[in-house]
């Protein structure tokens, strides 16, 4: 019972997945400070008035979602110095980036590979890795050379999605200088653009270089880039990258590289910032609802392009946002040092990732956390809320509640995946490069947010100026205005991100606008004495993952409407009477903010839409101890049972030996259902309830095989205990999320009722039970 009791707890701890194997290394953090390890390089917009060509390129975008684009390529990409970020050049290094994913929707990976540089007019291709298994050192590719104007470009680029086992070498983070895992990686890509240029015989003083890629990729381009600067061996070196992870502690100012990133891309924000780690070149961001008051017009450009590529509009998630902030908070908090986790989890990680049976990565990270022996209590205190707060992110987003849905946050019709790293995926890269939105206005160098939380005693309103952006009440009920327009600008207003979350209402406001919070604070039960109410602010910039100045407010006040002031860069005002008498205001207090309590918070205020580790724990615990209780008076009763036929005594009824087993089914039934709609994550788990309901099945027509011996009740009996087997197989394979309608329970209730009949009719021979089988039993 106990081990079971684990195992279910294994499983709950499984829910983390997409939020955790991507973004326990792949999103770790940052610091609390505003330090750079190196200035930026030399950096200005290039004119990007070439003569291009449209090279169409099939990719995809997630693991089961394909889509086409059309990438430009000109020649005129390499007759301007790297200096000058070039849009255009952008988005054909995009194609060919996302031309080199890995893919089981087309026939020829290393053709596939070739569409973008071949289209482009790059010749003697090379294709390396993609017919080979991948392993955590390998890496596939393609490189391509081609000759404009008395020089060799040399194009080279590496997967960035798809590449299977390779995905452990970044979780190879090591202690020293330079990310372990991307190292090693971008060691093998220079040993292949050696073995390419010697082979070709081309003179490297006479090179260009351009490199590019996505994720992974783009962090071995990153590192392969900058030694190629510093190595001075070629005329000119271009790398323009997508969703770049840090790369190394010594980052170097390195001209024409240049990492795109979305400033809550999870994996953009891995290794930890706080460990040292940064990126070489030149770090440009594209826009966020949380940090842009103008986003919502920038968003309607990308919407465009979006429609375009998918049919769907663009989309982002600042809730999923917020909460994968919360746990890279945690993981910061939780593993200080890059020795902690070279020491304590990267062993653990990789060997888990490893692992075959493993196959999702809530798996990967629920096994990670049941390994770490070495925690103490306040460790394990913590894990148990991380843990929590996972189930509860894993309940609200897989089954994508309608809200969510409703509002265009989350796409029912993508995977898990795709919505769970949206800010990942090449379509949101591609959306903002090929938006209508110019490029000094799209590419922030960084940018900033603003964390307000509310006592939910009180109803907030946002303003700008005199336009209202939205509302969020006591109940935590958040509205926009219908006309989200500006009448002066003709321009979307701002739509700051506001939640409920547990006794607090939240909000995030761009740090590049002033704004006017208005509260109404209805009586309560202390009206006479005046009643608190609190206010937690918290600044967050791009660089940032720990917040900064961090202060609480707390007042006394009469119900009533006040107001406060929101400045960049400066406290919050006071509180303005606007109806209503102030009691007391009391100086803004430095608290030190931890992530675990807002984790409990959190999952606190939605405790009712899902089940909790605790409650699930409770719950099995309570089930399997009710279980074994009958159980053993079942088996306290069958001893009787045989006791009084060896002695003679007249046999039981025939039910009394059906009920038990009924009632057994019943209750691994209800388990079933119970983990299919409120446990879904748990795969193993439902797979094992649901084979157990048909085994109890099974078990029934072996009691009745013996109680009636014929050779058909034996067949029967055999064939439920194959279905049973079956049933496990299929329960554990049965997708994360999806759908079971009432139709599906209705459809599972009468396919275990005909079973249980047909375990019944081994009793009586398949015959209506009549006096003589009633006298035989």
């Amino acid at each position: 019972m106990t081990r079971l009791i684990q195992n279910m707890r294994r499983h709950i701890k499984r829910s983390i997945v997409v939020i955790l194997a991507v973004l326990l290394i792949f999103t770790m953090g940052q610091p609390l400070h505003d330090v750079y390890a190196a200035e930026a390089a030399d950096f200005s917009y290039a004119e990007d008035d070439f003569d291009t060509i449209s090279i169409t390129v099939p990719f995809l975008d997630t693991a089961t979602v394909a889509y086409e684009w059309e990438f430009p390529y000109a020649d005129d990409f390499f007759r301007q110095p790297s200096e000058g970020f070039s849009r255009v050049m952008a988005q054909g290094s995009l194609g060919l980036s996302v031309s080199a994913f890995r893919s089981d929707k087309y026939d020829t990976i290393p053709l596939q590979s070739e569409t973008y540089l071949k289209g482009a007019g790059f010749r003697d291709l090379m294709s390396f890795g993609f017919d080979a298994p991948t392993t955590e050192d390998s890496l596939s590719g393609v490189i391509g050379k081609k000759k404009i104007d008395g020089f060799t470009v040399i194009a080279a680029v590496t997967c960035g999605q798809g590449y299977g086992n390779e995905w452990a070498g970044n979780l190879k983070v090591g202690s020293g200088e330079i990310h372990e895992g991307f190292r090693q990686a971008a060691d093998l890509l220079e040993s292949h653009l050696n073995d390419y240029i010697e082979a070709n015989d081309i003179d490297r003083g006479k090179t260009k270089l351009w490199l590019t890629g996505i994720s992974r990729a783009a962090a071995v381009a990153n590192l392969t880039a900058a030694d190629a600067v510093e190595s001075g061996d070629f005329a000119d070196v271009y790398a323009y990258l997508f969703g770049v992870p840090r790369t190394t502690k010594k980052p170097k100012a390195c001209p024409g590289i240049y990492n795109i990133c979305g400033q809550f891309d999870p994996v953009s924000q891995a290794p930890l910032q706080s460990w040292g780690y940064e990126r070489c070149g030149t770090d440009l961001y594209t826009p966020a609802q949380e940090a842009n008051s103008d986003y919502s017009r920038m968003a309607k450009a990308a919407s465009q392009v979006s429609r375009e590529l998918s049919g769907k509009p663009f989309h982002n998630n600042p809730e999923l946002n917020h909460e994968i902030h919360l746990i890279l908070e945690y993981m910061s908090e939780f593993f200080p040092e890059s020795s902690d986790y070279a020491e304590r989890l990267q062993d653990i990680l990789m060997k888990t990732w490893r692992d075959p049976t493993k196959d999702n990565i809530v798996e990967v990270v629920a096994s990670v956390i049941l390994q770490m022996d070495d925690l103490d209590k306040r460790e394990k205190d913590a894990s148990r809320a991380l843990l929590g707060y996972v189930a509860m992110i894993a309940a609200q987003h897989t089954r994508a509640n309608s809200q969510q849905v409703e509002d265009g946050r989350w796409d029912p019709d993508e995977p898990l995946a795709a919505n769970m790293v949206l800010e990942h995926r090449p379509a949101t890269y591609l959306a903002w490069l090929f938006s209508e939105t110019d490029s000094a206005e799209l590419f922030t160098i960084r940018d900033a947010t603003r964390w307000l939380s509310f006592s939910d005693n009180m109803d907030v309103n946002v303003y700008q100026e005199d336009c209202l952006l939205g509302s969020i009440s006591a109940g935590g009920d958040v509205t926009y205005p219908e006309e989200n327009i500006d009448a002066k600008a003709g321009q979307p207003l701002p739509q700051p991100y506001m939640a409920d979350v547990g006794t607090e209402l939240v909000m995030n406001l761009p740090e590049d606008q002033p704004y006017r919070i208005v509260l109404n604070v209805p009586e309560g039960k202390q009206k006479e004495t005046g009643i608190a109410i609190t206010c937690f602010d918290m600044h967050f910039s791009t660089e940032q993952l720990t917040g900064s100045q961090l202060y609480t407010h707390l007042a006394y006040v009469t119900p009533g409407t006040y107001e406060m002031q929101v400045v960049p860069g400066k406290p919050l005002s006071k509180l303005q009477v606007i109806t209503g008498t102030e009691v007391e205001e009391f100086p803004e207090l430095p608290v030190e903010y931890t992530p675990v309590q807002q984790m409990i918070n959190e999952s606190i205020s939605v405790d009712k839409t899902y089940l909790s580790l605790d409650t699930v724990s409770r719950l099995l615990l309570g089930i399997l101890i009710a279980l074994g209780v009958i159980g053993f008076i079942h088996l306290i009763l069958l001893i009787i049972y045989i006791w009084r036929r060896c002695h003679g005594y007249p046999p039981h009824p025939v039910w009394m030996g059906i009920v038990p087993y009924l009632f057994y089914t019943v209750v691994f039934m209800g388990m079933t259902l119970m983990m299919t709609y409120e446990l879904f994550t748990m795969d193993m788990p439902r797979a094992i309830c649901a084979a157990g309901a048909v085994f109890l099945v099974a078990l029934l027509a072996l009691r009745g095989s013996f109680h009636c011996r014929q050779r058909r009740n034996y067949l029967v009996t055999a064939a439920l205990f194959v279905l049973s087997f079956l049933t496990l197989l299929y329960y554990g394979h049965v997708p994360q999320g999806a759908g079971f309608g009432i139709a599906n329970v209705v459809l599972y209730s009468l396919t275990m009722a005909v079973l249980c009949a047909i375990a019944i009719g081994t009793f009586y021979g398949f015959r209506f039970p009549g006096k003589d089988h009633e006298a035989e039993a």
